[in-house]
């Protein structure tokens, strides 16, 4: 986890060349309301990021969004966002 200026966590933060990073969001427990509140995470994210690297400028935050499984409704709605889903194969995590 990354903690930033706001106290807020998020699980993993990616530096990209350039002013600009990736912020991916982990979900692993039951799907349900947890990659809704996933997608409203990366959106506030994106926010806080903007606020404190960009500071009034431009400063490019990629969203991506990582389960085990993500069901239609939830790509669909993060799509919204500019957010970016991907489905992860449980049986490659090691335990």
């Amino acid at each position: 986890e990354v903690v930033l200026l706001s106290a807020d966590r998020c699980d993993i933060l990616v530096e990209l060349v350039g002013k600009r990073c990736a912020v991916i969001e982990v979900k692993v427990g039951p799907l349900v309301g947890e990659l809704g509140k996933g997608v409203y995470q990366l959106i506030k994210y994106r926010a806080l990021l903007a606020a404190e690297r960009g500071q009034g400028q431009p400063y490019d935050v990629e969203l991506h969004l990582a389960a085990y499984q993500v069901p239609t409704e939830i790509y669909d709605f993060a799509k919204i966002f500019d957010i970016q889903c991907h489905v992860v194969d449980e049986a490659k995590v090691p335990r």
